[in-house]
């Protein structure tokens, strides 16, 4: 019998899942939703320092560029009562997200 073959990990169904997890732990309300989803509603300006995105940077931290690169910030974090809604969801340079923490802006 051949060897199974291994399923390539979908990220963004990963992610998801992680997200809705998450939300549930916390006791908040969750949608799917996706960073194209996210751009589209929002544009590609950062809604913390107002600068543009780089959207070919890497969004991985520690990889070359990320610091430039996309991250979704939820407006009210998760930990402090926020939904997993795309309401509350903004798009935000990594640093700029890094930085905040789980602080409100």
């Amino acid at each position: 019998m051949p060897p199974k073959k291994r399923r390539k990990p979908n990220k963004a169904s990963y992610a998801q899942q992680k997200r809705t997890r998450r939300a549930a732990k916390a006791g908040v309300e969750s949608e799917p939703y996706n960073a194209r989803t996210i751009v589209k509603l929002y544009g590609s300006i950062c809604h913390i320092c107002k600068e543009q995105i780089d959207l070919k940077a890497a969004r991985q931290v520690g990889r070359k560029g990320w610091e430039r690169g996309l991250h979704l910030d939820h407006v009210i974090p998760i930990s402090k009562g926020g939904a997993d809604l795309i309401p509350n969801i903004r798009p935000s340079h990594g640093l700029c997200n890094i930085r905040k923490n789980a602080r409100e802006i």
